[in-house]
């Protein structure tokens, strides 16, 4: 072999050599732990998105599944809380091997972890606090846990849809049915993510919006100014697959639980109709009170049904809150003014009707499913109103993945979602997601001012 063929190996081998060795450093930094099938059983116990096989217990009586999830007390990234003056202590391995355990030497963080899963006893010996579940784990959810203890709170955990350098929202709008709605709605959201994107992105994160039609997108962290079917709210297993649906554009019938996955930006159809059917508790007495609501959204209201088949007498003075269509209500309008009733006072659900109507002797009320202030600004900025909603989405999530840090999971997210009561995506319309709030705005109301059509009569909803 030449010297110079010599020369070419040994370079060739100290370079390889090197790698390995960089390699193996890198292992060491992060630790000996692997991601495996094992610590993604552990992160699913955790987040309680798979139910322990024997239930735990508080006091002797078993815990529903959702509520024996470590994560609902230890934090989504497991750095403890405090609730009702019960404290819940960091359970990061990180934390634990950076500060010891606390008053005990020779038990190490594993240990600590060990006695509180298996035996809910301290490292000291002591049984913990009541509140803290008894569970009996089976050798199998053990060490999976085992195995995913290194991983809580690690920025380095695999997340579906997040990379070191990308955050992928998906975007679904099969729930709209108008096709121009749909285009401007997604054109709204995109300009949101250029715009962030140009800045830097959130925490050094370029944002990658991804549309789907008719299927839950399989790679994305979040969904993100999107609106279901009906059937696919109910089919997709949001919780199941960690999947964070923020700031979305449905039209829900009734209203969105606060614990669930499942963040609408609009009120619900629920929370307008009980917003309509309170304006019409204050009609004037002389005014006979009826609801004409063929979908049932106000519940069981003690009135009576305002349609078409009851023969009202000729000179009745007749208040209506409807909940139908506007060409529906104005055949009603119709029937009733051939009969000779008199109608005082209409208050209809938002989206139904273009302008209001035209009449000086009728009170006729919009209940608002946007601020004023958002339809304003689209009007302002000669906008459509969906591609202000599609802005104003993006930047509802866009905020609540700055607010997360760059150490998010699918929970820091929906906990941080819960923290924007008050923030203005839109200047005049703030949100009021909160810990009993799912839904971003709640209907306008204006019992207590002249009935706000009058103030806007220029306004178009859709």
């Amino acid at each position: 072999m030449s010297p110079r063929n010599s020369l070419i190996l040994l370079l060739s081998a100290a370079t390889w050599m090197a790698a390995l060795q960089s390699a193996c450093t890198a292992r060491a930094a992060q630790g000996a732990e692997s991601w495996s099938d094992s610590a993604a059983q552990g992160r699913a116990l955790y987040y309680g998105t798979q139910p322990f096989a024997r239930a735990a217990t508080v006091s002797g009586a078993p815990l529903p599944a959702f509520a024996s999830a470590c994560v609902q007390c230890h934090g989504p990234l497991g750095e403890g809380s405090r609730e009702a003056n019960v404290a819940a202590p960091d359970v990061r391995l990180s934390t634990l091997r950076a500060k010891g355990v606390k008053g005990v030497t020779g038990v190490s963080a594993e240990d600590a972890l060990h006695n509180a899963l298996r035996n809910a006893r301290g490292a000291d010996g002591r049984a913990l606090h009541p509140a803290m579940p008894r569970y009996a784990p089976t050798a199998e959810e053990a060490a999976a846990l085992d195995a995913f203890w290194p991983w809580l709170g690690n920025a380095a955990q695999p997340q579906r849809g997040l990379t070191a350098n990308e955050v992928r929202l998906g975007l679904v709008l099969d729930g709209l049915t108008q096709a121009a709605a749909r285009t401007q709605v997604a054109a709204g959201a995109q300009s949101v993510i250029d715009a962030t994107n140009a800045a830097g992105g959130v925490h050094g994160r370029r944002l990658r919006l991804i549309p789907s039609e008719r299927e839950q997108p399989s790679d994305v962290f979040a969904l993100v100014a999107s609106a279901l079917t009906s059937g696919q709210q109910q089919q997709w297993p949001l919780r199941a697959q960690r999947l964070p649906s923020i700031a979305t554009l449905d039209f829900l019938a009734r209203d969105a639980d606060p614990a669930g996955w499942h963040w609408p930006l609009l009120p619900s159809l629920d929370q307008q109709a009980r917003i309509a059917v309170e304006l019409l508790k204050t009609a004037p007495p002389d005014c006979t009170r009826a609801i004409h609501d063929p979908r049932g959204l106000a519940g069981s209201v003690d009135m009576p049904e305002a349609n078409s088949a009851r023969p009202w007498p000729a000179g009745t003075r007749l208040c209506v809150a409807a909940f139908a269509p506007a060409a529906e209500v104005d055949a009603l309008r119709t029937r009733w003014r051939n009969a000779g009733v008199d109608l005082r006072q209409l208050i209809e659900l938002s989206g139904m009707r273009a302008r209001p109507l035209d009449d000086p002797r009728l009170d006729h009320r919009l209940v608002l499913f946007v601020p004023l202030a958002v339809a304003d600004f689209a009007q302002q900025q000669a906008q459509s109103l969906w591609f202000v909603l599609g802005q104003t989405a993006a930047r509802t999530t866009v905020e609540a993945l700055a607010r997360s840090g760059r150490n998010v999971v699918p929970e820091s997210l929906l906990a941080q979602t819960r923290t924007l009561t008050g923030y203005a995506p839109l200047p005049g319309a703030p949100l009021a997601f909160s810990r009993s709030s799912a839904h971003g705005w709640l209907p306008e109301s204006f019992a207590s001012s002249p009935p706000v059509v009058d103030q806007h009569p220029r306004k178009e909803l859709p």
